[in-house]
């Protein structure tokens, strides 16, 4: 029985949505003027959190009056086991609000492409985003003002998480760590590392250190505070890129594209130290590696920003889905189902402890210029293609 039956809720129930018609897993049909709306997004899934009377024929836009939450909400979010366990978290919004919510899968930059190809008349209310497409689409008005008298809960985000212009809330965080082989360092008779320059303390390290490509969001974040330090300034990684290979490129094993590549080096014992996510040493400890990751003394910390899209068909809904995002309730919803950090002082839960980083850890995260990063992304792959090669 489904979480929203269990709390009293008429049915609760998902839907997926084929070319014409929504249907329903059990045998209902969403109101088909709703569903030929949703097509016009190009979904390659979409789902639907239900609560109160489920996904039957009522008018799909009842007008709302001054304030009040209207009954649906269309979220545009990754899919994968993100975007499943975005719509585990968001259920506990469905249930309090009597909002229904359409969660429409797709990758983040297509779907910032679909909100551009339907600026004159929104089809959806919110994006979950990157820094990338929240610049983006700021640069093309496409973001509702967070409208602080509904989101009352911005204030509990610390500063270093808001983004210029609060067109966002950042309810969660991406955080790269250091991470290393108990093993190989054991044998090695190395002490275990604690902050970033223990990633060039020794020479028996040389040939076994990694961090991603440029690509990988975790080394943009730490090149950008390593440049912003160095240089004041995030333009160009140069300073940062420099200092990284100042032992010589030959004391990096490789720089990995993918997670999996990374994984498969540190499982084959090729590498034994390197920067990565939190969530992703957490993924290589289930899969059996002798690893752990420790906090260094400066965070590079990824907000992941959320914004309203101006003119959505459901505004109140999404800025009250907004407020929920960065409340105690939402956060500890969010952290928990998707094991990322939020970006308030919400601690890990007993079941979490050691695998996300506390609230005394995210004192250490230090601000740097996204916008100014984004921005200059042509320069950053020209300077690493430059320095480092493809």
């Amino acid at each position: 029985m489904s979480a929203a039956l269990t709390r009293g809720h008429e049915r609760a129930f998902w839907c997926a949505l084929p070319v014409s018609l929504s249907q329903c897993w059990d045998g209902s049909q969403m109101d088909r003027r709703y569903a030929l709306r949703l097509t016009g997004l190009a979904v390659v899934a979409a789902l639907t959190v239900v609560a109160g009377t489920g996904c039957g024929g009522s008018d799909p836009d009842p007008a709302p009056g001054a304030g009040e939450l209207e009954d649906r909400l269309v979220i545009m979010g990754p899919g994968g086991d993100l975007g499943a366990n975005y719509q585990k978290a968001f259920r506990q919004f469905a249930d309090s609000s009597g909002v229904r919510i359409q969660y429409v899968e797709g990758v983040t930059t297509a779907n910032l492409a679909k909100i551009v190809g339907q600026k004159a008349n929104p089809q959806a209310d919110i994006l979950l985003g990157t820094m990338e497409t929240y610049f983006a689409g700021q640069a093309q008005g496409l973001w509702a003002a967070v409208d602080k008298d509904v989101v009352t809960n911005l204030n509990r985000v610390p500063e270093w998480a808001r983004v210029p212009g609060d067109a966002a809330v950042t309810p969660l965080l991406n955080v790269p760590v250091l991470f290393y082989n108990k093993e190989k360092y054991a044998a090695a008779g190395l002490a275990p590392p604690s902050d970033y320059q223990d990633l060039f303390i020794d020479e028996k390290l040389r040939g076994h250190v990694a961090i991603p490509d440029v690509d990988n969001g975790y080394t943009k974040a730490y090149l950008a505070m390593r440049s912003q330090r160095l240089a004041g300034s995030t333009a160009d990684p140069t300073p940062a890129i420099e200092e990284l290979l100042a032992k010589g490129k030959d004391w990096f094993y490789q720089f990995p594209h993918t997670p999996a590549q990374m994984g498969q080096l540190v499982a084959s014992g090729q590498v034994w130290i390197g920067l990565d996510g939190a969530t992703r040493v957490n993924d290589m400890r289930k899969q059996g590696m002798p690893v752990e990751w420790v906090v260094p003394s400066e965070l590079a910390g990824i907000p992941l920003p959320w914004s309203a899209i101006k003119n959505g068909p459901h505004p109140n809904a999404a800025q009250a889905f907004l407020n929920w995002a960065v409340s105690p309730e939402g956060q500890e919803q969010l952290q928990t189902n998707t094991r990322i950090n939020a970006t308030t002082e919400v601690p890990p839960s007993a079941e979490l402890q050691g695998q996300l980083l506390t609230p005394e850890d995210l004192k250490k995260v230090v601000k740097f210029d996204e916008e100014t990063m984004v921005a200059s992304s042509a320069a950053w792959k020209a300077a690493w293609g430059k320095l480092v090669g493809a």
